[in-house]
């Protein structure tokens, strides 16, 4: 035991080492500081426990601070709020893997090429949508960005595409309807140029897509019966 009321020191030109066969305590009542000029290394073969009632922080002047598990997980946990922010750079959060974002009951999950969101109501805010990527079904109509679907010279009839070659039909003036998977119908009628337009489909798919015939209709169109033809194949 070596105790004091003032100030204990330990001076060494060379090596100093404090060595028990049991437990090893160094207590004070105000500040401790332990520095060293060049590396600084704490090892425990079992557990390493810092505690602090107050702020515990980390800083490094220069390099970078590097948090690692070698066979088990990394977890950082608290009881409030976890912020993790960059100043000037980016923020990267990297998996092999798998990444999950959980909060509440909705969850974004990054898997493989994958991203799937799940959410009772999912919110898009954007001041400019862009979106690239492979072709879609045939029978799926983008809602994004304009909600327009334009067809020429083709009758979709269920559950295949029907097309006609260039100028073979004049569908100008004939009225047309377009059905929704959920049960919306939609009117339009061919322009001139026997194109048709049809807004708000926001992405629905498509069931049906019809021509509507009337006599008015059938006195204007020679047409008219191969088209009924070949819907009819």
């Amino acid at each position: 035991l070596i105790d004091s009321a003032a100030d204990t020191s330990y001076v060494s030109d060379d090596i100093l080492i404090h060595r028990t066969m049991g437990e090893m305590i160094n207590t004070t009542q105000q500040d401790m500081m332990i520095s060293s000029g060049d590396s600084h290394h704490q090892v425990s073969s079992e557990s390493l426990n810092i505690i602090a009632d107050g702020q515990f922080s980390m800083t490094n002047a220069k390099e970078n601070i590097t948090l690692s598990a070698h066979t088990g997980k990394l977890e950082a946990t608290a009881k409030q709020d976890i912020n993790i922010a960059s100043s000037t750079k980016e923020v990267e959060i990297v998996a092999t893997n798998k990444i999950t974002l959980t909060a509440g009951g909705a969850s974004i999950v990054l898997e493989g090429a994958n991203i799937t969101i799940a959410a009772k109501q999912f919110t898009e805010k954007a001041g400019k949508h862009s979106k690239a990527g492979g072709g879609m079904d045939g029978l799926r109509l983008a809602g994004l960005p304009q909600h327009i679907v334009k067809l020429k010279n083709s009758v979709l009839r269920k559950p295949d595409w029907v097309a006609f070659e260039e100028n073979t039909l004049d569908l100008a003036g004939m009225k047309c309807r377009l059905t929704l998977t959920n049960g919306d119908s939609i009117d339009s009628i061919f322009d001139e140029n026997s194109y048709v337009e049809f807004k708000d489909i926001y992405g629905e798919e498509v069931r049906i897509f019809e021509i509507l015939f009337d006599e008015k209709t059938k006195s204007k169109n020679s047409l008219v019966d191969d088209i009924l033809k070949l819907m009819s194949e």
